[in-house]
């Protein structure tokens, strides 16, 4: 019965092996014939953000995105990174305290010194990805929800690069490259 047991996990490993290594091929696939383009480099200050008529303005510049993006939200300069940090650990204490239908779900935070705010990636709509980073989105969605923390007079810069591909785990391959080089203060790095 032993040898048996030993046969079937044996072949389930082998299965298993199997299966990562079609995905490792799909990706070179993928890696080969993609390309990633910078689409936009877009700044903007936190005052913008702070303000939801200016805000909404500036997210009209999104409504001819179409595609699947990976993206980075980042301060302009490494030097407001204490000032950010103290705001937004101001804010979440007092996010800790409200009802579960009040609360933001903000993304994890990891206590970086990166300048690097966050890296995702969004198929298709990245305008409503962006709107809920900017805090104008559902406050269940975990996201940045900056406007309800950022400080006065910060500089952003959102980086969206365009991907050719339609394969989202290749997607989430390239998200999670870009999490291990960037390090990023929020968000969860992503497993594939």
């Amino acid at each position: 019965m032993e040898v048996y047991k030993h046969y079937i996990k044996m072949h389930e490993l082998q299965f298993i092996l199997n299966e990562r290594k079609n995905t490792l091929d799909s990706f070179m696939i993928e890696l080969l014939i993609s390309e990633i383009k910078e689409t936009d480099a877009i700044f903007l200050n936190s005052n913008t953000v702070l303000n939801m008529g200016l805000c909404n303005a500036f997210l009209k510049r999104f409504d001819s995105y179409a595609g699947n993006f990976i993206y980075t939200i980042e301060l302009e300069k490494q030097g407001n990174i204490e000032l950010l940090k103290y705001s937004y650990e101001t804010f979440q204490y007092s996010n800790k305290l409200l009802s579960n239908t009040k609360k933001r779900c903000v993304s994890i935070f990891n206590k970086t010194n990166s300048k690097i705010l966050y890296v995702g990636v969004k198929c298709n709509r990245i305008k409503n990805r962006i709107k809920q980073h900017l805090g104008y989105g559902p406050s269940k969605s975990t996201a940045l929800h900056l406007c309800h923390w950022v400080p006065e007079d910060i500089n952003l810069k959102i980086e969206v690069y365009k991907i050719d591909s339609s394969n989202e785990e290749y997607l989430k391959f390239l998200e999670k490259g870009f999490w291990d080089t960037l390090q990023p203060m929020f968000g969860k790095r992503k497993v594939v």
